[in-house]
């Protein structure tokens, strides 16, 4: 967590193994015994959002609708993505930008359960079947997306959480109002 805060405090720019070592009391030996480089330490955050959303399985299994258990789903990823602040979010996608190494939506924390569950709600007629799920949870993470580069961009002055969860009901309701919407002739 040492190099989490220091990421934090820089804003993710040009951190040292030298500055991890040295905050954290460690010499460089122990630093190379578990990673091998800086972009290990950037991505080994990605487990940090995995165990919030483990953790936050049973109630959003806990609600009614499937897309209250995809929008709770999706809460506690971007809260775990807010917590580790916009220093952080920018330096894993510069990273991965500087590497070419970006394995897409389906790599990421949630992706398989938001699909899962946007499954069984268009089995359910929660959300109209002229869409896959895939197709759904692929608009979600967009949406996630955007609103993350925005946040990041703007260095973390808005609700990240809460902007997601509002853009993303707007659109949920759009595509669940889509189906009663009478075609024109």
């Amino acid at each position: 967590m040492i190099s989490f805060k220091l990421l934090q405090e820089s804003s993710g720019a040009n951190i040292t193994i030298s500055q991890i070592c040295k905050a954290a009391g460690i010499t460089k030996s122990t630093f190379y015994y578990y990673y091998h480089s800086i972009d290990e330490v950037i991505e080994s955050f990605s487990d940090i959002i995995s165990i919030q959303l483990s953790e936050a399985m049973p109630e959003i299994f806990a609600q009614k609708t499937c897309i209250d258990q995809a929008l709770l789903a999706i809460k506690a990823v971007d809260s775990a993505v807010e917590q580790l602040g916009p220093a952080v979010a920018s330096s894993r996608y510069t990273m991965h930008l500087k590497k070419g190494d970006y394995e897409g939506f389906h790599a990421e924390a949630g992706w398989a359960l938001v699909v899962a569950i946007i499954s069984k709600a268009i089995a359910l007629g929660e959300i109209p079947a002229d869409r896959s799920a895939e197709e759904v949870a692929t608009s979600i993470f967009y949406i996630m997306r955007g609103v993350n580069h925005s946040w990041c961009m703007c260095g973390g002055k808005f609700d990240f959480t809460e902007t997601v969860q509002k853009e993303l009901r707007l659109y949920l309701d759009l595509l669940k109002n889509s189906a009663t919407v009478p075609e024109k002739n």
